[in-house]
């Protein structure tokens, strides 16, 4: 009898894991505990998580001082430290009609969350000197990426330039501790049709590269060593997009929209652990699939 309720104590476990594989939370943070008032004058985390893993969106703004006005940051942060699109870098910045979002004051009251068939997430909404857009960030069932949306509410783009910044895979140390800036890398991207290597210049994407996967062939894959990460975004929406891998530890990716668009989607993906680039490109065919 005991043997039998064993039994059946265990199936209603596996069974509950199952039913609870694809269960997606999504959820605005007001403050974290490392993130001091004394630096930052407004804070919202976004906690986004699902079976395949977790993200932080965090949007921060600095308290203004005499020798510099309040500056807002759109960051993740989290899950990784040493690489991909958080720890250290400031990973997404928008331009709008030319106006920096880095300079514009939030209202709490437009930071909702929402959950559809399939997906949960976060949305803020932002007043650009009277253009309405929409910035959410969510989750879908059984997928491991971190996806991001745009939405064009009302008023006049002449023009929207997102620019996303990342860490290949880590970076280069100095003996005693620090990140070495430049000199030592080898950053590549590769797409599903091309491949872009380390130059001091701009490189203008092909209409056919709808993901890329960015690494470093430079970096030695000891305990610091993570990446390589993942970036997807729908092509035909955009006028332009550009690389500019330098020599250096940040590598940067120019979005231009066109102006008539009504929603852009894209995703994001990385991990605190190494992964070969023929693997995440792999994530981006099978979770992706645009």
């Amino acid at each position: 009898m005991k043997q039998k309720n064993i039994a059946l104590l265990l199936f209603l476990g596996i069974l509950s894991s199952f039913l609870m594989a694809d269960d997606i939370s999504a959820v605005w943070l007001e403050k974290q505990a490392r993130w001091k008032e004394t630096t930052y004058q407004f804070q919202r985390h976004a906690k986004l998580s699902n079976n395949k893993g977790y993200y932080q969106f965090s949007i921060v703004q600095t308290v203004p001082t005499d020798k510099s006005p309040a500056r807002a940051s759109y960051l993740i942060s989290e899950p990784s430290i040493w690489a991909g699109f958080s720890g250290l870098l400031e990973a997404l910045s928008f331009k709008v009609n030319g106006i920096d979002l880095k300079n514009i004051d939030f209202e709490p009251e437009n930071f909702t969350e929402f959950k559809e068939e399939g997906l949960a997430g976060c949305s803020v909404k932002l007043d650009v000197d009277g253009t309405l857009l929409q910035l959410d960030w969510y989750m879908k069932d059984a997928s491991p990426l971190l996806y991001g949306r745009i939405r064009h509410l009302d008023g006049e783009i002449q023009s929207l330039c997102m620019e996303l910044s990342c860490g290949p895979s880590s970076y280069h140390f100095k003996p005693k501790g620090g990140v070495i800036f430049s000199g030592k890398y080898a950053r590549e991207v590769v797409t599903p049709a091309n491949s872009y290597k380390t130059s001091t210049k701009r490189q203008q994407l092909k209409p056919e590269d709808n993901w890329l996967v960015y690494f470093d062939e430079s970096i030695p894959q000891d305990r610091r060593y993570v990446g390589a990460c993942l970036f997807c975004l729908e092509m035909p929406k955009t006028s332009k997009v550009e690389l500019l891998l330098r020599d250096n530890w940040v590598a940067y990716t120019y979005v231009f929209l066109k102006p008539d668009f009504k929603e852009f989607e894209f995703s994001l993906w990385e991990s605190v652990t190494p992964h070969e680039q023929e693997s995440v490109q792999g994530y981006a065919k099978t979770y992706w699939g645009k």
